[in-house]
């Protein structure tokens, strides 16, 4: 049809659980299973990153609550947090099967350093709690961050959305 590609929207990227190698010297952060159900107060915290991190966005705290809760327990999050407790970066994955689905990380400006500290916790939790889960796809759109966070770990792109231009 004589399409060009004009831009790459977003990837999923595929960690594959059962070769994953914990990264060396990640910096060391807070970095915390965020327990479920969520208390009042963590996710008030939460509110305070989507909101920084999203500043048009209107979330309200019972909507939070319930859109971070997922399918329940079948719903993991993690985040990091400095000593006063702000939340600077979120992951969270969703287990379907033997594969869990995670979001784009909210965080605010972290780098790849960061990020993929948040995600070795969140594949240590995984397979501590869900050891049927042999991967992890984790959505990305178009953040040079959580890209190469997700490269350092090994993970594989895996499908890729993209604008096409279509001459009429």
């Amino acid at each position: 049809m004589g399409a060009e590609v004009v831009a790459v929207l977003g990837r999923y990227w595929t960690v594959p659980l059962d070769s994953w190698q914990p990264p060396r010297d990640l910096p060391p952060l807070d970095v915390r299973r965020a327990p479920h159900p969520l208390p009042a107060d963590v996710v008030e915290r939460y509110l305070g990153l989507y909101t920084a991190t999203n500043p048009e966005a209107y979330w309200v705290a019972d909507e939070l609550a319930d859109y971070l809760a997922g399918s329940g327990d079948d719903t993991l999050l993690v985040h990091t947090q400095t000593a006063d407790g702000t939340v600077t970066a979120q992951l969270g994955a969703v287990v379907e099967g033997h594969l869990a689905y995670a979001d784009e990380p909210v965080h605010l400006d972290s780098g790849p350093r960061h990020l993929l500290a948040l995600l070795d916790h969140l594949v240590t939790c995984l397979r501590a709690e869900q050891p049927a889960v042999t991967g992890l796809v984790v959505q990305e759109l178009d953040d040079q961050a959580t890209a190469e966070a997700l490269a350092g770990a090994g993970a594989e792109v895996t499908t890729q959305w993209q604008a096409y231009k279509l001459p009429l």
